[in-house]
């Protein structure tokens, strides 16, 4: 399952490679099938989504940036390890 802000941008290649689209994250985060995420959105929402995802329990791979700021990255590994 994809999800995204701008179902536009990535309908074509869902369409391509047999992958559902979601129209919002919080379908993925709330879905209890799903048990990982891939982040490859702006880097400017990285440190926020991947926080979201830990929050709820799922694995999540960050494309890089992991985050812009040193404070954000930190967040995220303590997140990870709780």
């Amino acid at each position: 399952m994809a999800a995204t802000r701008t179902p536009a941008n990535v309908a074509e290649f869902c369409s391509d490679h047999d992958i559902r689209l979601g129209g919002a994250s919080s379908i993925v985060l709330e879905n209890p099938a799903i048990d990982g995420v891939v982040d490859a959105g702006p880097a400017q929402l990285h440190a926020e989504v991947a926080t979201a995802v830990l929050e709820v329990g799922k694995h999540v791979m960050v494309i890089k940036p992991l985050a812009l700021f040193c404070m954000d990255a930190e967040g995220l590994r303590r997140s990870a390890e709780d």
